[in-house]
């Protein structure tokens, strides 16, 4: 007999929004006002970095934040991307720097930070707590 165990990890950011994790690099996203408003599954790409390769704090944050990468990582060839819940990219900037400072008025959630380059890709959660 085949046993499958799912651990399912639950964010409440706030009354009308809530983030689940169910494994598997599946997480889904649920606002009151648009019911379920994301589903994500892994990315594909050439190469998925490891998380270690980047430091993305504070998380939760206010919306200021700071994206630092590993020497691993060409910043010449890297941008960012800030993606919302129903897959909308709302932020994109090119990496001048293995430090990068970001600033944006984004309204409380849960929100997707693209890195990625032509040879490295990687997805973190930042969490936005107003």
């Amino acid at each position: 007999m085949l046993k499958i165990q799912l651990i399912i990890n639950i964010i409440i950011i706030n009354l009308n929004t809530v983030f689940l994790n169910l494994g598997w690099g599946m997480t889904v996203v649920y606002s009151e006002s648009s019911s379920i408003t994301s589903i994500e599954t892994p990315v594909l790409a050439t190469q998925e970095m490891d998380k270690n390769s980047v430091n993305l704090y504070p998380n939760p944050s206010e919306g200021d934040f700071t994206l630092e990468l590993s020497n691993d990582w060409n910043v010449s060839t890297t941008q960012i991307k800030i993606v919302d819940g129903l897959e909308r990219v709302l932020f994109t900037k090119s990496v001048e720097n293995y430090k990068t400072f970001i600033s944006r008025n984004l309204k409380s959630g849960v929100y997707s930070i693209q890195i990625q380059n032509e040879k490295q890709t990687l997805t973190l959660k930042l969490i936005i707590q107003k």
